[in-house]
């Protein structure tokens, strides 16, 4: 097939997001065998992109890009009535909004929308590893690699931060965490401030407890990539995408048991009863002596993030999509 992708800014995959998803589901696409053309302002896109001949950047009028960004989806949909594709996939609801202009004048054509796969893969985040330089940063949290355990979830009760915290003050009572061991929670998304305020207040003295009220996307990865294990204790049906990311960062997960974590930990981690913190906290106390089973367990769970939701499946997905609308 020929896939056209038109987006606001697609290119250059500088970022994790919708220009990270365009260039690594072209790359697979492209290996199937199928001719792509992502629309872009900027032919600064990554070597592996520019080496590869079955994709093609189309690059925009620059004066397009002083006229606005409307103006650059206008011109990409006129432009692609003459280019004959077999598929034109927009990459927003937004941009969506004129895919009118190609299914008009060219009625074979089909029109998928970045709205389209979501049904498919809201449970099943694209995920992608990159290297960090938030080093500096760590080193002012007095942060060392695999010397921590990382919570990263919203600041609010269903989270469950507050049985890790009293797990671990638990473990630190009676020495059963190795020296200068820390607990790093850190919040991703909506907080609750009165229930902050008492994770601080059970935490107050602990200085080996670590509280990230805010960080960069960057800081998030540094942090999945060096922590000695993740730990979810959240008891909502709400599985939240840093579960995933952490597995494929090869991180051991210790999580509650709750089926929607179940369904994406498998037999690739470890499980505590929900809400107990004296399980939770003997279940960290067999793992934090046992360096080389958590290590094993990590490979694990990168393994199956790679295989069940890496980009080769969502590529597969997106063309099933494709074939099928």
């Amino acid at each position: 097939m020929r896939i056209a992708f038109i987006g606001k800014k697609i290119a250059p995959a500088n970022v994790s997001g919708i220009e990270k998803y365009v260039e690594e589901v072209s790359l697979c696409m492209a290996e199937k065998n199928h001719d792509i053309f992502i629309y872009s302002l900027s032919k600064d896109v990554s070597e592996k992109i520019k080496e590869n001949e079955k994709i093609e950047i189309v690059i925009l009028p620059k004066i397009l890009e002083k006229i606005g960004e409307f103006s650059q989806v206008l011109w990409a949909s006129m432009h692609a009535i003459f280019a004959k594709y077999d598929v034109i996939h927009y990459q927003s609801k937004s941009t969506f909004l004129l895919s009118w202009i190609p299914k008009i004048f060219c009625k074979e054509i089909k029109i998928v929308s970045s709205f389209d796969l979501q049904c498919d893969f809201r449970s099943k985040p694209g995920i992608t590893l990159f290297d960090s330089k938030e080093v500096a940063a760590m080193s002012k949290l007095n942060l060392r690699k695999k010397r921590f355990i990382l919570f990263a979830e919203k600041f609010v009760k269903e989270a469950g931060a507050h049985y890790l915290i009293e797990a671990f003050k638990q473990l630190e009572d009676t020495a059963k965490t190795p020296n200068n061991f820390k607990l790093v929670i850190a919040k991703i998304g909506e907080q609750d401030e009165d229930y902050v305020k008492y994770l601080h207040t059970i935490s107050e003295g602990r200085s080996n407890i670590i509280f990230i009220d805010k960080q960069a996307d960057k800081l998030l990865w540094q942090l999945l990539s060096s922590a000695y294990m993740f730990v979810q204790p959240s008891y909502s049906k709400n599985v939240p995408a840093a579960l995933s990311k952490a597995m494929l960062c090869g991180l051991t997960p210790l999580v509650s048991d709750v089926k929607e974590n179940f369904n994406i930990t498998g037999n690739d981690g470890f499980s505590f009863q929900s809400k107990s913190v004296i399980d939770l906290r003997d279940k960290l106390a067999y793992l934090l002596s046992r360096n080389d089973e958590v290590e094993k367990f990590g490979k694990l769970a990168r393994e199956k993030m790679e295989k069940e939701y890496g980009w080769e499946k969502i590529a597969q997905k997106t063309i099933e999509v494709c074939k099928n609308c």
